[in-house]
């Protein structure tokens, strides 16, 4: 009787040691999403004059900076006023979350303005050097999307 209390606490403990460490495990798979793929956003980017699909807004203005730590701001280059700032991670080959820090500094573009706190969008890198960057915000309400062509000035 002894000797099956033991087993089966043994077999118990064992099993929970193992579901911790695939826990373990599985955070350290996630915690560093398409490292690779996120080298190429890395940099500070600055906006064409107009988006792709609206001619009459201007977003010439715009300054796009991503650091290696996943962080970014987008902000006013003219005047240097923050628009939107918090964390990048990209999700695969053509889609990317932000999550902005949610404060009274969170002022997307006005293209963007129906966009929240945390905002999935769409990305396209135009040129084999990843040089331009396509970013697409899409109104979830309406249907309507907005993309912003950012070249990048500095690495």
């Amino acid at each position: 009787m002894k000797r099956s209390v033991s087993v089966m606490l043994s077999l118990f403990l064992l099993s929970v040691l193992l579901l911790s460490g695939c826990g373990q495990e599985s955070g350290l798979q996630t915690s560093k999403p398409h490292s690779e793929a996120f080298s190429a956003f890395v940099g500070q980017w600055e906006c064409e004059a107009n988006p792709l699909n609206d001619p009459n807004n201007f977003t010439g203005y715009l300054r796009l900076e991503i650091g290696r730590d996943y962080g970014f701001s987008l902000y006013d280059g003219e005047d240097g006023a923050l628009g939107i700032s918090g964390k990048l991670f990209v999700l695969d080959d053509c889609r990317l979350q932000i999550s902005c820090a949610d404060n009274l500094d969170f002022l997307p573009p006005p293209v963007w303005c129906t966009m929240r706190t945390n905002q999935e969008l769409t990305y396209e890198f135009k040129t084999e050097s990843k040089g331009k960057l396509y970013l697409t915000y899409e109104d979830e309400e309406t249907g309507d999307a907005s993309t912003l062509i950012f070249t990048k000035v500095k690495k």
